[in-house]
């Protein structure tokens, strides 16, 4: 162990569960994974099909390492030499700031949630619920430009009949409809 002092019990449990929810929801390395990742899963959540893709075993590897090398900052940050240290002082702090409890604290679930990470089966269920969030989240998308496109072509009729009435022709209004159509999202691509 580094010369570094290390946290009481529950202040190092705490201090962890702190970093890793940060790790887990604001870690642009660890968000660009799973953005690269979840098209790999999105046939199979279609489909409903069970099967693993064995690029699947690849690709949890990868996440294995990428959690591994994210542990290792937080223990060397905690100053523990390597996360093993670390893990086995997490587990010891829980067992000490548990016994005697029968339910689960936010910290012992987020210690559950650390260990699961190491599962290949909890990674594939993570990843197979990030798909169908994405399908989700992409037919919402579709549905909204469709509705748009109808209200577009309804609006556009309207100034149409208005245009002709007043110069007997509806010229113009083409670009109009075609700035409308174009996506903010697509413009960042």
């Amino acid at each position: 162990m580094s010369s570094k002092s290390i946290p009481s019990d529950m202040t190092m449990v705490r201090k962890c569960v702190s970093r890793m929810y940060g790790v887990l929801t604001c870690d642009s390395e660890l968000k660009s994974f799973f953005d690269n990742t979840v098209p790999h899963f999105i046939n199979k959540v279609e489909e409903g099909d069970e099967s693993h893709e064995l690029e699947w075993t690849n690709l949890y590897e990868s996440f294995e390492c990428l959690m591994e090398s994210k542990l290792e900052d937080i223990a060397l940050e905690m100053g523990f030499s390597n996360h093993s240290e670390f893990f086995s002082a997490l587990r010891s702090s829980l067992v000490t700031a548990s016994e005697g409890k029968a339910t689960l604290t936010k910290e012992q679930r987020m210690m559950d949630m650390l260990v699961a990470s190491y599962d290949y089966e909890k990674f594939v269920l993570l990843m197979k619920i990030k798909a169908r969030n994405r399908l989700q989240k992409l037919r919402e998308r579709e549905r909204e430009r469709e509705r748009e496109r109808e209200e577009s072509k309804h609006v556009g009729d309207d100034e149409d009949d208005e245009e002709e009435e007043k110069d007997g022709v509806g010229e113009g209004k083409e670009d109009d409809v075609n700035e409308m159509f174009l996506d903010d999202d697509d413009e960042d691509d």
